[in-house]
């Protein structure tokens, strides 16, 4: 059975996880768009060049955003289960006692 400490830290952990993905996505997603309108405030710099510069950052971001929002989201579904489980035994457990 886990404890409480091991709880609350799992769930920190899990919900740490879908922060940082969630916030690595906004981050690409407002790059992007910063990307989108800078091209067009200065008539030297295309959209173009300005991909070409934040591609690397942008594949990083969206990879690491999808990656952690993914096994966060897995493994809270995964955290959820196994303390529906140790309930119904502990309901089990209590059935057989009376």
């Amino acid at each position: 059975m886990t404890g409480k400490r091991e709880k609350i830290q799992e769930h920190f952990t899990n919900g740490f996880e879908i922060g940082f993905g969630v916030g690595c996505i906004m981050t690409f997603v407002v790059l992007w768009i910063s990307l989108l309108f800078g091209a067009q405030l200065t008539p030297g710099v295309t959209y173009e060049t300005m991909i070409a510069i934040f591609i690397y950052p942008l594949l990083f971001l969206l990879t690491v955003g999808t990656v952690f929002l993914t096994a966060g989201a897995v493994k809270h579904l995964q955290f959820k289960k196994k303390i529906r489980e140790e309930k119904r035994q502990q309901q089990a457990e209590k059935l057989k006692e009376k």
